[in-house]
């Protein structure tokens, strides 16, 4: 079982290696495209919003001119609560669309080791 145990921490301890080795690449592809999307750019200037997470939220968005107005943006992106009233109640909830809020959720906004 020692033998095992030591075979799968070699074999993680390679795949590691091997994702490490990977960084640099994927954060210069990642850079490149934030170079070629306008949208990526702006996204960037969003508080908080690095590099990778600019990138993934344009890529999501694709064009934000189809967006008539910041709400609608807003509600795509699922940041604008959903309201549920009947007779004198109602209610607040989280919004009801994912969006891209579902999809960056805790998701960094930086590349590994980049500056933003």
């Amino acid at each position: 079982m020692k033998n095992g145990l030591r075979a799968l921490l070699a074999q993680q301890g390679e795949e590691s290696r091997s994702e490490v080795e990977r960084m640099p690449k994927t954060n210069a592809l990642v850079k490149e495209f934030h170079e070629k999307m306008p949208t990526a750019r702006l996204m960037h200037t969003v508080p908080e919003f690095g590099v990778f997470l600019a990138v993934l939220v344009a890529e999501e968005i694709k064009d934000i001119g189809r967006f008539e107005e910041v709400g609608k943006f807003h509600a795509y992106a699922g940041l604008i609560p959903s309201t549920h009233s009947s007779g004198e109640m109602s209610c607040m909830a989280s919004s009801s669309r994912k969006g891209i809020a579902g999809c960056v959720g805790g998701a960094g906004g930086d590349l590994a080791g980049a500056p933003s």
